[in-house]
């Protein structure tokens, strides 16, 4: 057990102090994210206000809760930039060029590797901090109300829905041991979670709600995150559910991974 986890803490430091190195080693465009990041969160919070001129309530929500909304939804994309994005692309090539041969024949747990080779959280924390620090302040939180154990049970579903949608990632990035060639489904995956489904709220859905909660848990570190912390939906309940379902992906996950390997075994021999 202790071989275990120190192989990957020792992974996991490698791999944050590696990208750290090389998303430094370019000045401008280090300052160009930054920039454009910041930018991006001006414009949310702008044109959160345009919408609200005209209405009190969206899918349900204030605009006070719209802006809340927007905070939980960047945490989301800031984790998934940090932990998964950069070490999607790269499975679907390795498989297809055979440079997972190299991975395998290392003395470390091979998926555990290739889930987080790259972490940018440092870099993550460079490029959005301004942005974040913005939603932050644009926030009446007093007039929210939030109970603490609420808040705090949001956060875990907000983990909960990133280790379920990440797998889902992977497992398109994982049909490359049979199609040969899979970014294209994983940039199809990436866009419906980031693009789509994560800029509207829960209520938003309608009857298309239990699709993304179960077939394509797209809407765990968002949607019900947002609504747990505003004390709309029952939190323990929810982080139950949001857990097992992270459960359930995981295995998935774990599980096309092992068949996988075995057909990239056979077309190697």
């Amino acid at each position: 057990m202790k071989k275990y986890f120190s192989t990957r803490y020792n992974l996991i430091k490698l791999a944050i102090v590696n990208t750290w190195q090389k998303d430094t080693a370019y000045l401008f465009n280090n300052w160009g994210n930054i920039v454009s990041g910041t930018v991006y969160i001006l414009t949310a919070i702008l044109a959160n206000s345009v919408i609200y001129t005209n209405t009190n309530e969206v899918a349900g929500l204030t605009k006070n809760e719209m802006l809340l909304f927007i905070f939980f939804a960047q945490i989301n994309f800031y984790l998934f930039a940090g932990l998964v994005y950069k070490n999607l692309g790269a499975i679907s090539s390795d498989i297809n060029s055979g440079k997972l041969d190299l991975v395998l024949s290392k003395p470390v747990p091979a998926l555990f590797f290739l889930s987080y080779r790259s972490i940018d959280i440092l870099t993550v924390v460079r490029d959005y901090l301004f942005g974040f620090i913005f939603i932050i302040l644009s926030v009446d939180w007093n007039a929210l109300n939030i109970e603490i154990s609420n808040f705090l049970l949001s956060f875990i579903i907000v983990f909960c829905g990133i280790i379920a949608s990440s797998s889902i990632f992977f497992i398109t990035a994982i049909f490359a041991f049979w199609l040969g060639e899979s970014s294209g489904i994983t940039d199809l995956a990436v866009f419906t979670d980031y693009d789509f489904v994560k800029n509207i709220p829960l209520n938003g859905w309608g009857n298309f709600k239990t699709v993304f909660l179960t077939v394509l848990p797209f809407l765990i570190g968002s949607g019900v995150s947002v609504e747990v912390a505003l004390g709309k939906l029952e939190g323990v309940g929810w982080c139950l559910f949001s857990i097992f379902i992270a459960i359930l992906f995981l295995f998935f996950k774990n599980r096309l991974w092992k068949l996988g390997l075995k057909s990239y075994s056979s077309a190697s021999s």
